[in-house]
């Protein structure tokens, strides 16, 4: 099966993306600790994935596994299994899979620069080598100031591709599941 990684801040949308690509689908998550995620080297007692996960069939490409990381954020998650969790899934992201980028255009919008995490910049780098195996989400498309953000976001991050989403009223949640579903066949998380 193939893999992609939905990561972002915490807050920036990625549950609730995953939630209405669910609802576009009409598929069920998976939910609670997905135990197939990759665990090369996972320090003893550590989780499996928390939060949830989507399997999507893509047609002649096989299916697809959309898993949730945890926020990444500029604070150190206080639990040293999550902390493992997030450094795992940012290397993952660099490696393999395809990954799927959500950032809160709403805030970059009313704040700017001060709303982007250091990875952000760090994933939108990985983006830019890796080409089609990225796509940044600018979420929150129904709030105030998000078409500043997405605006920003083109010229700051420069992705290879850009997709605006609103989760809560479905804008861009139908384009999601046509990029996936067309989306060149993804390795699997961890092969190289």
């Amino acid at each position: 099966m193939r893999e992609a990684l939905l990561m972002g801040q915490p807050g920036a949308g990625k549950s609730e993306i995953l939630r209405a690509l669910a609802r576009t689908a009409r598929r069920r998550m998976e939910r609670g600790r997905a135990a197939g995620f990759p665990a090369a080297g996972r320090p003893p007692g550590a989780p499996g994935l928390p939060g949830e996960a989507l399997v999507l069939s893509l047609g002649r490409w096989g299916r697809l596994r959309v898993w949730e990381v945890p926020g990444l954020g500029s604070r150190p998650l206080p639990d040293p299994g999550l902390r493992w969790l997030q450094s795992r899934a940012l290397a993952l992201a660099v490696t393999s899979g395809l990954v799927l980028h959500v950032v809160d255009a709403a805030a970059v919008g009313a704040r700017g620069k001060e709303a982007l995490e250091e990875a952000d910049w760090e994933l939108a780098a990985v983006g830019l080598r890796r080409g089609d195996g990225y796509l940044l989400l600018a979420a929150q498309m129904d709030r105030p100031w998000a078409a500043t953000g997405l605006e920003r976001l083109r010229r700051w991050l420069e992705p290879p591709a850009v997709l605006p989403v609103s989760a809560r009223t479905g804008e861009g949640i139908a384009g999601l599941l046509r990029y996936l579903r067309r989306v060149r066949p993804l390795r699997p998380l961890g092969s190289r």
